[in-house]
């Protein structure tokens, strides 16, 4: 079970009281799974439709923010990663990860077993 960019459909309170990471720079693979787990230990459920109502057309994108080379891009998308790495796999960062972290409704072990989901750390059943 994950969070879809595409398919996100909630109140805006789910926004303002689990907002977007801002020190995930640059990221485009985990940012999604960042969500779920964010949201779902903050007391929100996570449905997943059985049907596709709504679709993603990637057949002719046109993605310009790939196209950005700023000087700074490498040291944040390095940063971003291992921020997520270390939020996934239930590991601290320095300064912590604040507003950012998980919510205190359900666990972060709590949501793997619930989605089936391994996220890369000590997951070994569920």
């Amino acid at each position: 079970m994950n969070w879809a960019a595409g398919q996100s459909f909630s109140k805006c309170h789910a926004e303002k009281n689990v907002p977007v990471d801002k020190e995930l720079r640059w990221l485009f693979t985990g940012e999604e799974v960042n969500r779920a787990v964010r949201l779902w230990t903050h007391g929100y459920d996570l449905y997943n439709p059985s049907i596709n109502a709504v679709m993603h057309n990637y057949t002719k994108p046109n993605q310009r923010f790939w196209n950005y080379r700023g000087a700074a891009m490498p040291t944040e998308q390095g940063s971003g990663a291992a921020r997520i790495r270390a939020f996934l796999t239930g590991k601290q960062v320095e300064g912590g990860f604040g507003m950012f972290g998980l919510g205190n409704q359900r666990t972060l072990e709590e949501y793997v077993a619930w989605s089936h989901t391994n996220l890369g750390g000590n997951w070994d059943e569920y």
